[in-house]
């Protein structure tokens, strides 16, 4: 497999398709997460605290959306090129040696 060598264009390119899907996505679950806690707190009577579970529900929905969104972004094709995961020259040597 050819290597590419790595542009500005390259990462801005990569770059912005991860940024825009992550505020997209984050977004999105936010909101949705936001309505499920008012919706479950309001009757509970713990609105006090609601700005601090918000917060907390924000950050463990954000966690996994923001996990998928970069899985996605690593498996989406570029104008002519895709970004590729391949083993370390260390991983590689250590298989020839493993082989031996």
């Amino acid at each position: 497999m050819d290597e590419i060598k790595v542009s500005w264009t390259h990462a801005a390119s990569i770059w912005w398709s991860l940024i825009w899907r992550l505020a997209l996505f984050v977004s999105i679950a936010g909101f949705i997460a936001g309505i499920v806690l008012g919706l479950v707190s309001t009757p509970l009577g713990i609105t006090d605290q609601l700005d601090t579970y918000g917060q907390i529900a924000g950050v463990f929905v954000s966690i996994p959306v923001g996990i998928w969104v970069v899985k996605h972004v690593l498996s989406l094709e570029y104008r002519r090129y895709r970004i590729a995961l391949l083993p370390s020259h260390e991983a590689m040597l250590e298989r020839v040696v493993d082989r031996e």
